[in-house]
């Protein structure tokens, strides 16, 4: 998170069958087995209706999620194990 007050953050996330069909609010594992990860950008962080979350920025494109960003639930998502979202963040200092 303190990270993030110096730009966006490089990090990968599982991809589970659900994320295909994500349209918009804030994503939290429901159905699907791991298809594989996908690396994209947090961008920013906040909490909705007591739900924390990343907001992330895509590969995708602007057609996918909530115009090229996304929400995902921060600290608890788990499909099938740890995801390990902190741990795999990564920015480059230049």
């Amino acid at each position: 998170m303190r990270a993030l007050i110096n730009g966006p953050v490089q990090t990968r996330i599982q991809v589970t069958e659900d994320l295909n069909y994500y349209e918009s609010g804030i994503y939290q594992y429901e159905y699907g087995v791991w298809v594989g990860w996908t690396y994209c950008e947090f961008v920013g962080f906040d909490e909705e209706n007591g739900v924390k979350f990343w907001k992330g920025k895509n590969k995708r494109g602007s057609d996918w999620g909530e115009n090229g960003f996304f929400r995902i639930v921060r600290g608890t998502w788990k499909p099938g194990g740890e995801n390990d979202i902190e741990s795999e963040c990564y920015q480059a200092v230049v």
